[in-house]
């Protein structure tokens, strides 16, 4: 970033660079400080991201173009970061110049190869294609993609050990995909079954999408195998990009590398999508192996889990969205901890801005297993949250202020940037909003309307549903610049369901027992991310204008609900008798500015 600096001799130490009270140059105004990006220039899916027990940090790699803020010449940026939280900026890897095997589209997505004795990064090396044979679908001819692999090597002076990973002179491992495939791209991390160890990797066949497996031996013995791990049905899905294969359990989960996935083990398969809509999907469901072959099929679970994003019932496939906004290539850190797997994915910044910059990884979530009976409806089919890392607590530096009342009631907190910020907010706003609130008169007045009202009249009630709350970020005139409006949708398909619409976001999850909805939104600069029910849906997108015009947060509620509650959360508690509505209630912090150490970049 802008304020990094670049010593000569870099201790080992981490040097933190304080940034309040400083003002960025410009066009810098709103770039995200303490999501994952480069510098400058730009950026988009996460690669190779994996825990380095040796080092006890976090690494993660990203697809960069170190030259303008525009795809191209991809390249892998760097960071590491020993909690989630505090994060350094190393060198870029796979850079040019480039062998003939990257030449000239560079090395694309991939995954980190934790073996027993080496540890690798596997990529897509992408050069020009044969022009003289190419598929009858595919004009013109698309780019080549191989497997290359890049391996790590230490080097050590008096005062540090110094990680780099460069490419293997075994390259290109695989030239290309096996006869009959159009195209493949984005292998991932390795996981075991049946005793032996493989890799997916995405692919299309006559415009069907599939993720296909190699088995491994070592870093730079890879082997395609014949029978695929998924197939879309017909038609359904053109092409499978960053795929991933994580194992899940209740209550923790662990990324299947180094584990190994064993029959009946829940296990995420989750694909990119290059369709519209162009979202990162999940399946649950489990690795098996056939009569046919040993090597592992998933299998998915009969019933799709609880959909996340409102469209995700028109899936041909038991799928939901990971992210209902603008998160993509999400991808699992590879290595054993604690806690579940955390993931990562790429947000795009708004390409018609011409900033310097374009992109961000999105805030660590971590994926598990979804407990039925924290909900009200009990499903057989498993479900999952994502959730934001429990680490990102340590970004909170003050609570918020509770704001002047107005007019118009609802709870208000003080987003205003102090004297000593740089003029974009840096937020954490949480909120809990009670859902059996509406006054017996209402309920009594949509039924009559639904029932003997005119087709006009219905559709107007059917559409909008219940709504019964805003939580909303404003200016100083009232302006709404950003909201997340809560309701219960009306169709009888929905029932047991709760819709918040956030940008461009309609996110569903299902009822909570004790119908309180928990909304968080976490602001940094122009980016926006949102948590409904804790990991039960999730947005991320991109609001700009925040910097010169946030005044205040704001939960604004319907009539007939409880007046709102700033102020800290408090438990809340539920007896077998009749409950009356909880209060809602709004809080939340100001977030430290700099989360970056020496840049080593």
């Amino acid at each position: 970033f802008w304020w990094t600096t670049l010593p000569e001799d870099h201790g080992v130490a981490p040097v933190v660079h304080e940034t309040r009270g400083r003002r960025p140059p410009k066009g810098f105004e709103e770039q995200p400080r303490w999501h994952v990006a480069p510098a400058r220039h730009w950026m988009n899916d996460p690669n190779g991201c994996f825990f380095d027990a040796a080092a006890r940090r976090y690494r993660v790699f990203f697809q960069h173009n170190p030259g303008a803020p525009t795809w191209g010449d991809m390249s892998w940026g760097s960071a590491s970061s020993a909690d989630l939280v505090t994060w350094r900026r190393e060198a870029t890897i796979l850079a040019s110049p480039r062998p003939w095997y990257e030449d000239p589209f560079g090395a694309w997505s991939g995954s980190a190869l934790l073996l027993e004795t080496e540890t690798a990064l596997a990529y897509s090396c992408v050069r020009r294609p044969d022009t003289t044979t190419h598929h009858w679908h595919r004009t013109p001819p698309q780019p080549l993609a191989g497997v290359c692999v890049a391996v790590r090597q230490h080097s050590t002076t008096e005062r540090t050990t110094t990680t780099a990973f460069v490419r293997s002179p075994a390259n290109p491992i695989l030239r290309g995909p096996p006869a009959g495939i159009d195209e493949w791209r984005d292998p991932t991390a390795v996981f075991e079954f049946g005793g032996a160890r493989y890799v997916a990797i995405g692919a299309s066949k006559k415009g069907v999408g599939r993720v296909l497996l190699l088995r491994v031996d070592n870093a730079t013995a890879l082997a395609p195998v014949e029978t695929p791990l998924w197939t879309a049905p017909s038609l359904t899905l053109s092409m499978v990009e960053c795929p991933d294969v994580v194992a899940l359990s209740s209550g923790s989960a662990s990324n299947i590398q180094p584990t190994v996935a064993t029959t009946g083990g829940v296990v995420a398969l989750k694909l990119s999508s290059m369709d519209r809509p162009r979202r990162d999907l999940v399946m649950l469901g489990s690795l098996r192996d056939t009569a046919e072959t040993t090597t592992p099929v998933f299998a998915p679970a009969a019933e799709r889990p609880a959909p996340r994003c409102a469209d995700d019932v028109l899936l041909p496939y038991p799928a939901v969205s990971l992210d209902c906004g603008r998160a993509y290539a999400a991808k699992a850190v590879a290595g054993p901890y604690a806690g579940g797997p955390v993931l990562f994915a790429w947000v795009p910044d708004d390409h018609r801005r011409r900033l310097p910059y374009d992109g961000a990884l999105s805030l660590p979530r971590v994926l598990a297993l979804d407990d039925p009976g924290t909900s009200s409806s009990v499903r057989d089919a498993p479900s999952f949250r994502y959730a934001p890392h429990p680490a990102l607590r340590a970004l909170r530096r003050e609570p918020l202020r509770a704001a002047t009342p107005r007019v118009d009631g609802g709870a208000r907190l003080d987003a205003r940037s102090g004297a000593d910020d740089d003029a974009a907010p840096r937020l954490e706003i949480r909120s809990e909003i009670p859902l059996v609130r509406m006054l017996s008169s209402e309920i009594q007045q949509r039924n009559r309307l639904l029932e003997e009202g005119e087709e006009e009249e219905q559709q107007a009630v059917h559409d909008s549903g219940l709504r019964l709350g805003t939580l909303a970020l404003r200016a100083a005139s009232g302006a709404v610049l950003a909201s997340g409006v809560v309701g219960r949708p009306s169709s009888p398909e929905k029932s047991g369901v709760v819709s918040v619409r956030a940008g461009p976001c309609a996110m569903l999850v299902p009822a909570p027992a004790d119908d309180v909805l928990e909304v968080a939104l976490y602001v940094d600069g122009s980016l926006l991310e949102w948590d409904v029910g804790n990991g039960r849906s999730a947005c991320a997108h991109r609001v700009y204008g925040l910097a010169a015009a946030l005044h205040e947060a704001v939960l604004l509620l319907d009539e007939g609900a409880p007046p709102p509650v700033g102020g800290s959360r408090r438990r809340r508690t539920t007896t077998n008798a009749a409950r009356r509505p909880s209060a809602p209630r709004l809080w939340g912090w100001r977030l430290r500015d700099s989360v970056w150490e020496e840049d080593l970049s």
